[in-house]
């Protein structure tokens, strides 16, 4: 879904931080770019870099922080193209998730593997995919480091959980009174505490390739009144993916909502590839049986209602029926 479902209220609403490993005591060159505003209906924010110190660059790493002007733009709107030293990256997103409120960090890297010699001048792109309120203003600002280091991407771990058909029940929304969205939710459990990504592949089994799909992470089972999702994800790149990444605890169940906005009733051919990786050694596994299509009837339906935000969470109070 690639425009924003704006008037249900729909949103990653991803307060944490994501770190993952420093790869700057092996830095050999960095830069500092101030007030970028990413453009949204030109060429783009376009900054240059002359490197001073060369070396075996392995990784480009970034962190920054992203400022909001619009109250309704997603960190994961913000592209940018890099070039130089014969790379080249276009699409590279600042961060996975979506909504955030006043500030977010950001942190990642990138895989170089070249060589970098002083004189060499990079390039730096930076656009946003989204006007927001479509009047052509800046969404948002931000500050960003680049660091060119030694070290290369870490592998992650992966956790292949399965393939999870989109068939459990459906939910249904005041907002969208007497339509019906199939649901499926799979409890998991990490291994360690730490930062976690999840990934989904939204697959059509019956006409091949994939549909839009929407992932939401709950610390909750849900149930259809007052569920809450602490983040969410509608499109990674396109709509064929979703993915999300945050901090998870061991020993905590955590709820992967997989649904969907473009189908109104139960297909069996719409199923989820469903991952987790991470750089900390740690796995992911589902943690107990999916009940089968029909058993949350018991539930019944307490309030329907639309998706509201409340306390920078996504509230569910919809009716859920098998």
């Amino acid at each position: 879904m690639m425009h924003k479902l704006n008037q249900i209220c729909l949103a990653a609403l991803a307060c944490s931080f994501v770190s993952v490993t420093n790869l700057s005591g092996q830095t050999f060159d960095s830069v500092t770019f101030g007030n970028v505003i990413p453009d949204v209906v030109g060429s783009g924010d376009f900054r240059t870099y002359t490197i001073q110190n060369g070396g075996d660059a392995q990784s480009l790493m970034y962190s920054g922080t992203i400022t909001e002007i619009d109250t309704i733009t997603y960190v994961s709107e913000v592209t940018m193209e890099i070039f130089g030293s014969g790379y080249s990256i276009v699409n590279q997103i600042l961060d996975d998730v979506n909504d955030f409120q006043g500030t977010f960090d950001f942190f990642g890297w990138i895989p170089v593997q070249r060589i970098v010699d002083p004189g060499d001048t990079w390039s730096f792109i930076f656009r946003e995919n989204l006007d927001d309120g479509s009047d052509g203003l800046a969404d948002a600002s931000l500050d960003i480091t680049f660091e060119w280091s030694t070290e290369p991407v870490p592998e992650p771990a992966v956790s292949e959980l399965g393939e999870f058909p989109l068939n459990q029940g459906v939910y249904e929304r005041n907002d969208q009174a007497g339509t019906e969205f199939p649901y499926r939710v799979v409890p998991i459990e990490v291994s360690e505490d730490g930062d976690y990504t999840l990934e989904i592949d939204w697959q059509d089994l019956e006409n091949g390739g994939s549909f839009d799909g929407y992932l939401y992470l709950l610390d909750e089972p849900f149930a259809g009144t007052d569920s809450t999702a602490f983040i969410s994800n509608d499109d990674f790149l396109s709509t064929a993916t979703s993915r999300l990444t945050t901090a998870l605890d061991a020993g905590i169940t955590y709820y992967a909502l997989l649904t969907t906005f473009s189908e109104s009733t139960i297909n069996p051919a719409f199923a989820a590839e469903f991952s987790v990786s991470t750089f900390n050694g740690g796995t992911a596994r589902v943690v107990s049986a999916i009940p089968e299509p029909g058993g949350l009837l018991v539930l019944g339906c307490f309030a329907c209602g639309s998706l509201v935000v409340r306390r920078n969470r996504v509230n569910f109070q919809g009716c859920l029926k098998g």
